[in-house]
């Protein structure tokens, strides 16, 4: 019997050493004496920092497993996600191009679409490649704003929570209008319409738990007027950061799934989706005005410099920036030196605690942290 207790005793010593190990590796990362890792790091009370990160394992067969690292990870403090939720809903969007070619209509990514409200036509001879393209180049928001209401709420709900993504609410879309229910979309190919459908339903019954610090700060401005009382996000979309990493680990690592738990592309629209995640807002399109550079939408490694980013590194990734809230989820890797990981990670930064001001500490703190915290993650790498 003893010698079993002793067994048993030093078997548990191992896993917690283990466990330990795991926390250790982001943390050594995290103690970097660089002024950018510090200012966050010495204030986490008031930055709400979450980090998951992922080492990436191939065994001789080139099948993968991974090695989760967490800090301050909490699935109930709440955070704006923004823009990252631009990443389900492109998803989504071509999983229903999926189901409408199998059921035997024949849209496809350069179908023009037609969108009609109330008799009046909104948009014409736009497409799906067009909108989602946009949305991964430069987080465009009327390109989200039509998927959304393409799909609606309850599509968007169902399908996230048959994936298992049950801490992910995508709820609005980021227009100030009223959701207008009398939109059609109509789809054509070589100007013959092939397919007509009125928007998602605008009903959700799903209503998410209450979070920690979903009504926050000391005022927020409301019609140029400033409100002295806790900005209130309780009915704003949330995403977990443990729903997010599992959504990129997910599309990027589909093979590892089973069916049920991943979202349902064809291997054309799957490739689409993955070359969009890697696009750069520069080198791979047209946007070549001032106010757009490379790293535009790449936070992790770049965000810190408008220069072009080196070919041998790609970042596939999502990022979210509003209220003070900035976000980014993103598998990285250089081919040529064998670097792959995943990282997500979320912060706030918003000195005064005021909301709707346009103040916030995203060029000076927020953004310079997490390119700094993506560039020595990929040095362990090369040291």
């Amino acid at each position: 019997m003893k010698r079993h207790y002793w067994i048993n005793i030093f078997c548990l010593i191992l896993l917690v050493n283990l466990l330990n190990s795991c926390d250790d590796k982001l943390e050594k990362i995290l103690d970097s004496k660089d002024l950018q890792i510090r200012q966050i790091i010495d204030n986490l009370d008031k930055h709400n920092l979450q980090i998951i990160y992922s080492e990436i394992i191939r065994n001789e067969d080139d099948k993968v497993s991974f090695k989760d690292y967490f800090f301050n990870v909490d699935d109930d403090l709440y955070y704006y996600p923004a823009s990252t939720v631009k990443l389900h809903v492109s998803a989504l969007t071509l999983q229903k191009l999926t189901e409408l070619n199998d059921s035997g209509i024949n849209i496809n990514l350069d179908s023009e679409i037609e969108i009609i409200i109330d008799n009046n036509t909104l948009h014409n001879q736009i497409t799906f490649r067009e909108l989602i393209k946009k949305i991964f180049i430069i987080s465009d928001n009327e390109a989200y704003n039509i998927l959304f209401d393409f799909l609606g709420k309850d599509y968007i709900s169902r399908e996230l929570n048959k994936k298992g993504f049950f801490n992910t609410h995508i709820t609005h879309n980021f227009s100030t209008k009223e959701y207008n229910e009398n939109i059609f979309y109509v789809f054509y190919n070589d100007g013959k319409e092939i397919y007509r459908t009125k928007s998602g339903s605008a009903n959700l019954s799903v209503v998410r738990s209450k979070l920690k610090e979903e009504k926050t700060g000391k005022g927020y401005y409301f019609k140029g007027e400033i409100i002295n009382s806790k900005f209130d996000f309780s009915n704003k979309n949330f995403i977990s950061l443990k729903d997010l990493h599992s959504t990129t680990k997910q599309i990027i690592f589909r093979d590892n799934y089973k069916p049920n738990n991943k979202f349902n592309l064809s291997n054309s629209y799957y490739n689409f989706l993955i070359e969009c995640m890697g696009l750069n807002t520069l080198s791979d399109s047209n946007y070549y005005e001032p106010k757009f550079w490379d790293s535009y939408v790449k936070f992790f490694m770049f965000g810190d410099s408008k220069k072009l980013i080196p070919k041998d590194i790609k970042i596939y990734n999502k990022v979210g920036l509003a209220y003070g809230h900035l976000t980014e989820t993103a598998y990285i890797t250089n081919k040529n030196k064998k670097i792959e990981f995943l990282l997500s990670a979320t912060l706030k930064v918003n000195e005064n605690e005021i909301y709707n001001d346009g103040i916030y500490e995203y060029d000076s703190i927020g953004i310079p942290f997490l390119s700094k915290l993506g560039k020595l993650i990929y040095q362990t790498y090369e040291n």
